[in-house]
């Protein structure tokens, strides 16, 4: 069965949802959130009622006062509250 997506975007062309079937069977949303800069801070997943099984997840994504990407925090639920297995902090200096 082919795979159905759908995408929204905010006035800046920032992917704000993007959304996908399985055939006739809804399957999840994923939504992305910005800053004012248009930095990526968050995306979040989920299923959707009715549809596939899909695990809730979450990941925040953080950036320094330069400006710069300095955190990425995965999450097993949307609420944050159950910390996945893999956290990245850049405590300054180079890659």
């Amino acid at each position: 069965m082919p795979a159905l997506p759908s995408s929204t975007s905010d006035a800046a062309s920032n992917r704000t949802r993007l959304a996908a079937a399985i055939g006739a069977s809804a399957d999840f949303v994923t939504e992305f959130s910005y800053d004012n800069l248009q930095r990526m801070t968050g995306i979040q997943q989920h299923g959707v009622s009715g549809g596939n099984a899909v695990a809730d997840k979450r990941i925040d994504l953080a950036y320094n006062a330069a400006g710069q990407f300095s955190a990425i925090s995965r999450y097993a639920n949307i609420a944050g509250t159950q910390t996945d297995a893999s956290r990245f902090h850049h405590k300054g200096g180079s890659w």
